[in-house]
């Protein structure tokens, strides 16, 4: 699954959505789930967090057998 991410000024994932997945939407509740669990320390310009959008990130899953 690929989601893409939007990561807000403190750090916190704001709005992922997934842009590909193969399959289709058999992993997307969990990507998305996974993505929201995690924390980025902001870009700081001048001692101001910066908000970034755009940031895209790819997620592999392996199911055991």
């Amino acid at each position: 699954c690929v989601g893409c991410v939007w990561v807000c000024w403190g750090g916190e994932v704001i709005d992922p959505v997934v842009i590909n997945a193969e399959p289709k939407r058999t992993f997307d509740r969990e990507a998305i789930r996974a993505i929201k669990r995690w924390k980025y320390r902001p870009k700081v310009i001048e001692g101001v967090a910066q908000l970034q959008t755009g940031q895209t990130v790819q997620l592999d899953f392996k199911l055991q057998q």
